[in-house]
């Protein structure tokens, strides 16, 4: 089985209760399945563009990006600042 490892930072955390899950994965997965998945379990959570930042492997990514095995996916809430 291929199997990705999702990752929650920040506000994410607290939302999940958790700082990772691991997602079983397909050939021909991509980042914008990642998102259906994590926010079907996580109804609360914010995943809509511009609302967080999506890496694969710790660099920014498109949502049409097919995932290999093992790939590290995080999602960053925006951060406010001044």
């Amino acid at each position: 089985m291929m199997i990705v490892s999702v990752q929650f930072h920040g506000l994410h955390r607290m939302t999940t209760r958790t700082s990772e899950i691991h997602m079983p994965i397909s050939e021909n997965t991509r980042v914008r399945d990642v998102i259906t998945y994590v926010s079907d379990r996580y109804p609360d959570l914010e995943l809509k563009n511009g609302k967080v930042f999506i890496l694969v492997n710790n660099k920014l990514t498109a949502m049409d990006r097919t995932l290999s095995p093992n790939d590290k996916i995080s999602f960053l809430p925006p951060v406010g600042g001044g």
